[in-house]
């Protein structure tokens, strides 16, 4: 303990800390060079401040430079590398689904995408003989060819009445007409809605048959019981005064 009289030598030793080293670089170096004090030093194929612009001929295929990982094509040329001209498709056939025009690929009908690749209905012409499924015309019973323009049976060999037409594909069946029904399509449709609890009647369109318990018009109303004088479209018992219970049995 120094009582202050007496003269003590004394050291203070200071580290000095660089925080250089813990500077970081523009974009970490793209990835092509290290970060030293804050400095990118580039990779011997790059160059640039943050190391994004490539000095090697062989990348992007000559025809561009590298920016932040990937290929910025010259004029006139594109694709991920730079490798295709102007007039060239990266799939040259488009997939035999079209044609390669300007560098870009033109589909037949019933193919779309960057390379024909998917299956469209869109601009597929059936000639009102058939339907599109999967980007090919289904034709009717009776007619052929790929827009289904071709007529090769007689009508009389129609399996379906004159109103729907026959379909293969995905299933034999009848397409029937608005406002018919049936398997060939030979009956008319109820021209009311009978609901969930009744049905046309077969005998006219304009009348529903109800189920049990139920009556109307649409079959809409639950029929009263017996024990009933009145009841409501529920089927509930409307008791006159001084009485109750679900038939009104009850003397108040």
């Amino acid at each position: 303990i120094n009582d202050g009289l007496t003269k003590e030598n004394s050291e203070l030793n200071i580290e000095h800390i660089d925080d250089k080293n813990e500077r970081t670089c523009l974009n970490n170096c793209n990835n092509h060079g290290i970060c030293q004090h804050g400095i990118c030093i580039c990779q011997p194929s790059y160059t640039g401040s943050d190391c994004s612009i490539a000095q090697c001929t062989d990348l992007c295929s000559g025809h561009g430079v590298i920016e932040h990982g990937q290929c910025r094509c010259q004029e006139g040329w594109h694709g991920a590398e730079c490798q295709l001209s102007f007039n060239q498709c990266e799939i040259s056939n488009c997939n035999n689904r079209g044609s390669c025009i300007a560098g870009k690929c033109i589909c037949q009908n019933g193919y779309q995408g960057k390379f024909c690749e998917q299956v469209s209905c869109q601009n597929v012409n059936c000639s009102d003989h058939g339907i599109c499924l999967e980007g090919k015309c289904r034709c009717f019973h009776g007619y052929t060819n790929d827009d289904c323009s071709l007529l090769i049976h007689s009508q009389c060999d129609n399996r379906c009445s004159e109103h729907g037409q026959y379909v293969d594909y995905p299933k034999p069946m009848c397409i029937c007409d608005n406002n018919w029904t049936g398997d060939d399509c030979a009956e008319l449709k109820c021209k009311i809605d009978c609901g969930m609890h009744g049905k046309c009647s077969a005998n006219d369109k304009n009348k529903c048959q109800c189920d049990d318990g139920w009556t109307g018009e649409t079959c809409g109303k639950r029929i009263c019981s017996e024990l009933c004088k009145q009841c409501d479209d529920n089927g509930t018992c409307l008791c006159p005064n001084g009485y109750a219970g679900r038939y009104c049995q009850i003397g108040l």
